[in-house]
């Protein structure tokens, strides 16, 4: 999709296959469906009628994106058709939240986008206004760690990552995909794009509180599934263990957002045979930048291979590639990459460098057949008397022990040595388990057995599914 955008793609979509479903609403597969034809009537209508409020080519629309709604995707594409530059905001979030990302980005409300799209709209222009260069969304990320930042993508990249995404999925215009995954972030906008531009269709689920709704779509024909690996635990549990006899039609599954052990990976694999499973690993500055496919030979350690159209490079502290097996920082990239950060440019030039490489923060290493194995990112980093832990190593190690299905480790004040790695656990039982850390020292180096081990009912997670280190501080 080279100079073109995920737009023009739809629109060829509707112009070939006018009757094909593009959005499916009702609880059966096909029942109730949008085609692509009533799709693109409804994008430029919606278009229509933004510009009929006057919105300029660089105005911001503030879209609010609950999980599940269809509507919204509409509204959302209808933006960019406009010329306008889409801001998803979860519309769950409190209204101090919504008022503060609302005055950081100077953007625009529009009215319900229900009873919008539900008007007689007169059809809007009948091309695209958007052009590949010009800026096509500001999401902000997940905000781990401190205040999200707003990242800046264009239609290029927006139409390279849809692109590359529907190659390696191998997404074509049979398929009919569950979307369990919120549509604020990278992770459920890029599903919407590489569907919709390959001719597939969409059901979408308002998350997976519900997860009988997410097994009767699956059990009624669908070919896909994207998910998180807590919601996808979840689906299993709903299941009763079998969730393949729930998916007769399931092809291909993505999982991203958060990671997972090798045993999970391999767990699943032997409760969905024949099933082409994938994990990606990426930034909202860089969606998938590598895939891992469970069901083959990749190491299930590493978060995968290179994708295409992508570059990456690990670096050393001096800024020079790291050689072969060597640590260091990731560093990516490709037309994937975001322009910046929304009225930042320091950051942007902080994380951005003058050749397009973007630093990601993320540590890791590659190893002699091209995969990235990640250990830790550089702000996470725990001092531990001048030894350097990455909490990983000590996660990684945690999560071996029968009774841990999750951990996570932070550091903390000690008056000697400065940090001490603490952790914790969510446990498959009650009880703590008296041989957790002697289970870890087996395989850490001393510095990073944790001083301390607490139990929880669950980590603290963003609605994508990524830790937050900072509640747990």
């Amino acid at each position: 999709m080279s100079g073109t955008t995920i737009l023009e793609a739809i629109r060829r979509q509707a112009e070939q296959n006018p009757a094909a479903p593009a959005l499916l609403i009702a609880d059966k597969m096909g029942a109730n469906s949008v085609s692509y034809g009533a799709l693109l009537k409804l994008i430029r209508g919606f278009a229509g009628h933004l510009l009929e409020q006057g919105i300029a080519g660089a105005d911001r629309i503030m879209l609010p994106m609950a999980a599940g709604d269809h509507a919204a995707v509409i509204a959302y594409l209808g933006t960019l058709w406009a010329g306008g530059v889409a801001v998803p905001y979860d519309p769950a979030q409190s209204a101090a939240a919504l008022t503060q990302l609302t005055l950081r980005t100077g953007g625009r409300q529009v009215p319900d986008i229900d009873a919008v799209l539900f008007m007689d709209l007169p059809p809007g222009p009948a091309a695209p206004l958007a052009k590949a260069d010009a800026l096509a969304e500001l999401v902000f990320s997940s905000g781990t760690t401190g205040e999200p930042k707003g990242v800046m993508l264009t239609h290029a990249n927006i139409a390279a990552s849809a692109a590359m995404i529907a190659g390696v999925i191998g997404n074509g215009p049979n398929d009919r995909e569950v979307v369990t995954v919120p549509l604020t972030h990278s992770f459920g906008l890029g599903r919407i794009r590489s569907v919709l531009i390959a001719g597939g269709a969409l059901q979408l689920m308002p998350g997976l509180h519900f997860p009988g709704a997410a097994l009767a779509a699956l059990q009624a024909g669908a070919t896909g599934l994207s998910c998180v690996p807590v919601g996808l635990a979840l689906l299993q549990t709903a299941a009763q263990g079998d969730l393949a006899a729930y998916a007769p039609a399931l092809r291909y599954l993505e999982l991203g957002s958060a990671p997972m052990s090798a045993a999970a990976k391999r767990a699943l694999c032997d409760a969905l045979p024949g099933v082409r499973l994938w994990m990606h690993y990426g930034l909202t500055e860089a969606s998938r930048s590598t895939f891992l496919r469970l069901d083959s030979s990749d190491p299930l350690e590493s978060v995968g291979r290179i994708s295409p159209g992508v570059e990456l490079v690990v670096r050393q502290e001096d800024g020079t590639p790291a050689r072969t097996g060597a640590g260091g920082i990731v560093h990516l990239r490709g037309p994937h990459v975001a322009s910046g950060y929304w009225n930042d440019g320091a950051l942007t030039a902080n994380r951005i460098d003058a050749q397009g490489w973007l630093d990601t923060r993320d540590e890791g290493w590659v190893d002699a057949d091209s995969y990235l194995y990640l250990t830790g990112r550089a702000d996470d980093q725990i001092n531990v008397g001048g030894e350097k832990l990455s909490p990983v190593m000590v996660e990684t190690a945690a999560q071996t022990h029968a009774q841990v299905t999750e951990a996570a480790c932070i550091g903390m004040y000690d008056p000697v040595l400065g940090e001490v790695p603490r952790l914790f656990v969510v446990l498959t039982g009650d009880t703590m388990p008296d041989d957790i850390l002697s289970h870890i020292a087996g395989q850490v180096p001393a510095y990073a057995v944790p001083h301390d081990v607490t139990a929880l009912v669950a980590l603290p997670r963003t609605a994508s599914g990524k830790l937050q280190r900072n509640k747990l501080r």
